[in-house]
């Protein structure tokens, strides 16, 4: 199986590849749910966003923070 391209705890930027609201909040790893076809392309996460609010995000909407938040 693949790695995973994200950590838990790891702090991301949501991006705006499929139309979304959070696109540029920053939020931290809390879950991943990886993939059932073994392709961290399609792994999803659940993230805690700067606002307190939990979603869930393709792994294709996420990228590294480089701020250093």
């Amino acid at each position: 199986m693949p790695a995973s391209r994200f950590e838990i705890g790891q702090i991301v930027r949501i991006r705006n590849v499929i139309a979304t609201r959070h696109a540029g909040q920053l939020g931290r790893i809390l879950e991943l749910k990886p993939a059932q076809r073994g392709t961290s392309t399609l792994d999803k996460y659940i993230v805690m966003l700067s606002s307190g609010v939990q979603k869930e995000f393709w792994s294709i909407q996420l990228e590294e923070n480089s701020d250093g938040a």
